[in-house]
């Protein structure tokens, strides 16, 4: 997945190390990405923040958490 998008700095970065999965990052500067199976109402969420944190999360249905992704490398060009 490749982004490019505005950069506001509000609020700060997260307390979370770079290149970690931070809990909650939806609370700070991030862009998000979502990917429904239409058929069975999973869907895959990415959020990816300017700070190098991330959270990728698999949802069965609205808002369920169904399990959280691993640490994963980001790579900036």
């Amino acid at each position: 997945m490749e982004l490019n998008a505005p950069f506001f700095n509000d609020p700060p970065a997260p307390p979370g190390e770079p290149g970690k999965p931070f809990d909650g990052l939806w609370d700070y500067e991030v862009v998000e990405a979502f990917f429904l199976n239409y058929q069975t109402q999973q869907y895959l969420e990415v959020e990816l923040c300017p700070h190098g944190q991330h959270l990728v999360l698999f949802l069965c249905g609205k808002r369920n958490i169904c399990r959280v992704s691993e640490p994963f490398e980001l790579i900036s060009p």
